[in-house]
């Protein structure tokens, strides 16, 4: 799995925003996409390097395909934002199993 910290995000309440974002405040995921868009795009970057086959997709393409994949539009429920941030890289990684297959 990709070993980012997400250090940067301590003072950010980035938790309370995944219930927030559970109970339908649209608010609530862009502030978790600006806050962690950026540790999501170098994960997508680790992961496009983990596997040896072209797959076509940038950085950014593969967080929204892993993105996506999670189904957001139905607001899933985390239990905190490593838990949401894990879930979405190996989403990732399902994507560009599915994408070589």
């Amino acid at each position: 799995m990709v070993d980012l910290t997400l250090s940067g995000t301590k003072n950010e309440p980035v938790s309370a925003w995944l219930v927030d974002w559970a109970n339908g405040k649209q608010r609530a995921a862009d502030d978790i996409q600006r806050v962690l868009g950026p540790y999501l795009l170098r994960a997508a970057k680790i992961v496009l390097k983990r596997h040896d086959f072209a797959t076509g997709l940038s950085a950014k393409e593969l967080v929204y395909e892993g993105w996506l994949r999670l189904g957001v539009s139905q607001r899933a429920k985390f239990k905190n934002r490593r838990h949401f941030f894990g879930t979405v890289v190996r989403a990732m990684n399902f994507v560009l199993i599915d994408h070589h297959r």
